[in-house]
């Protein structure tokens, strides 16, 4: 391993996300902002990505404290987005599931996010776009076998 590269690619990253949140997020949550908050999408996302879900696992991987869940898991039901169920051979637990108009309101809001970054993507050359396609599927496939950080779990950033 290259630790030249790979600082370098990780301030690139950092340097893309602040650019990406700064030029691209903030015009879409300005669009979104009238279907639900940030934290709303974020959980009904982790919800609709899944069968079901339960809450404390919701939690765990949005990085958010239960009280915090429980009031925006609240709005969401009202909202007709999410349902609570029980399932019969355990009556104790609760799971989560996206409705279907949770399903057609990311489908529009994904739409939304995908304009935005086909204007930018559509800047690029078909080699370099399938390039960085691939380190980006390669990427997300590492942080996708990381296990997920808990909100109250103290973060030591020299370690990272």
């Amino acid at each position: 391993m290259d630790n030249g590269l790979t600082q370098e690619l990780s301030r690139q990253l950092a340097r893309n996300y602040g650019l990406y949140s700064e030029k691209i997020s903030r015009r879409i949550k300005a669009i979104c902002a009238a279907e639900l908050s940030e934290a709303q999408y974020l959980l009904l996302s982790i919800i609709a990505g899944t069968e079901r879900i339960q809450a404390s696992e919701l939690g765990a991987r949005a990085l958010m404290h239960k009280q915090q869940v429980t009031r925006l898991l609240n709005q969401l039901e009202q909202r007709g987005l999410i349902v609570r169920v029980r399932l019969p051979d355990d009556r104790r637990a609760v799971w989560l599931e996206a409705t279907d108009t949770a399903r057609t309101t990311l489908s529009e809001l994904h739409a939304t996010m995908v304009a935005a970054l086909t204007d930018v993507l559509g800047q690029l050359d078909t080699a370099t776009l399938q390039r960085y396609l691939t380190a980006l599927t390669t990427i997300n496939d590492i942080l996708d076998t990381l296990p997920a950080a808990r909100p109250d779990e103290p973060r030591d950033w020299a370690d990272e």
